[in-house]
């Protein structure tokens, strides 16, 4: 049985009061996967992912360099959520869809944890 472990850190400089404001957020669970793909979008057009049975959290990593807009979402009529183009996110798996759709041709990598 594999145990996920993962965290999340950061340190917002100069916040809103001018102090440091840290972020620390962790995720533990008695399973978890350690799977890495590669997916290529294909514009405007929809990418189902397989999400491994014993998923806890699936990480979606852009290329650092792009400008390309994506969304996830849940269903295909689903209009998705907006995310950042070159910005990763960590989403928890907890069963259904994740679907991936951008506007332009790009590669993501997909971390199953």
């Amino acid at each position: 049985m594999a145990l996920l472990r993962a965290t999340f850190q950061a340190f917002i400089d100069a916040g809103p009061t001018g102090d440091t404001l840290p972020v620390d957020v962790s995720w533990t669970s008695a399973t978890g996967q350690g799977q890495i793909d590669v997916l290529a979008l294909v514009a405007n057009t929809d990418a189902t992912l397989s999400v491994p049975t014993g998923t806890s959290l699936v990480v979606v990593i852009p290329p650092t360099t792009s400008s390309t807009p994506w969304v996830t979402k849940g269903a295909a009529g689903d209009t998705g959520q907006s995310r950042i183009p070159n910005m990763a996110v960590v989403l928890t798996a907890g069963g259904g869809n994740l679907i991936l759709r951008a506007t332009a041709n790009v590669t993501f990598t997909v971390v199953y944890l």
